[in-house]
């Protein structure tokens, strides 16, 4: 399609409203998204002044086809690149709440995918993180971390509970939202690296900010923790795992736990030098705590730690 000209985008933006039809709509976001694939100052400008911002989140909206949605979900991609669009997508009054809805188990899952990789985009941005907290978004993400959903949908939930995690007020709401036992379930050998990543990131995060060591222990976590440091894993993985049980490892009875996952094995086995220094330093840090039970002294003398901290 040859670029759209400037002069006929505010007339084309009207052709976004309710009373057209699906394939209209999609014309016109197409040509929308032809004028900004350059992303000069100008084009995006125009695109701007001729209200297409509102326009496109309009059938983000129920009662817009599928279709519909998931092109105006992927212009908004586009668009949200530019800082200053990033802004005015996510304060268009309903652009996101429309998003947390499109996430719902109500939506085709190409729909609930671009809605999510829209908000990863929107959420780059601090303010948006506030907005998209607003919209309840929590509840309808910890549902997208079940085993029932494609990997590539698990790791964008989790990519976005962790952002809006770092606010301590959605940190809450996603414990009491019932995240953590889900995410347990990401760490076993069913979950892609790139989830299993995520979600012992975001355990990590919620265990400093929001829950106390003992609820993720509750949970059965650390057995799965602890399979996480072994060579199956990669290391970002592993870096991840590690990590996390060190904050877990502050508290006595999880130590404890830690010992009985056999964690050492695999603990020695990163002190390796072909791992990074990062890592290393974890697991030595986890067994010199593991080291203050003379029982798990003998287990790293006889994994072979000693000559390695040497």
């Amino acid at each position: 399609m040859p670029p759209l000209p400037r002069r006929d985008l505010r007339s084309l933006v009207r052709k976004l409203g309710d009373n057209s039809r699906p394939g209209q709509q999609r014309l016109v976001m197409e040509a929308i998204l032809e004028l900004c694939r350059n992303r000069d100052s100008e084009s995006l400008a125009a695109i701007t002044a001729a209200g297409a911002i509102p326009a496109i989140a309009q059938p983000l909206g129920p009662g817009s086809s599928v279709g519909v949605q998931v092109m105006a979900a992927a212009l908004f991609c586009q668009l949200a690149l530019d800082d200053g669009l990033n802004l005015a997508i996510a304060s268009c009054p309903g652009a996101v709440p429309s998003l947390v809805r499109l996430l719902g188990l109500h939506s085709p899952p190409e729909v609930q995918m671009n809605a999510a990789g829209l908000m990863m985009i929107l959420a780059m941005k601090d303010v948006n993180v506030v907005i998209i907290a607003a919209a309840d978004a929590v509840p309808p993400l910890v549902t997208l971390l079940g085993a029932s959903f494609p990997a590539d949908m698990q790791e964008r939930a989790a990519h976005l509970l962790m952002r809006l995690a770092e606010t301590p007020a959605s940190a809450k709401n996603i414990v009491a939202a019932g995240d953590i036992p889900r995410l347990v379930e990401l760490l076993g050998p069913g979950s892609a690296p790139p989830v299993q990543q995520r979600a012992v990131g975001l355990l990590g995060w919620l265990a400093e900010n929001a829950a106390d060591g003992d609820t993720i222990a509750a949970a059965s976590a650390i057995p799965a923790i602890a399979q996480l440091l072994g060579p199956g894993s990669t290391v970002g993985v592993q870096m991840n795992a590690a990590g996390l049980m060190m904050i877990l490892a502050m508290k006595d009875v999880s130590a404890v736990i830690i010992a009985a996952a056999n964690a050492v094995p695999p603990l020695v086995t990163l002190l390796r030098a072909d791992f990074p220094a990062d890592m290393q330093d974890r697991a030595a840090h986890l067994l010199m705590r593991l080291a203050e039970t003379p029982a798990n002294t003998n287990n790293i003398v006889a994994a072979g730690a000693i000559p390695r901290l040497v």
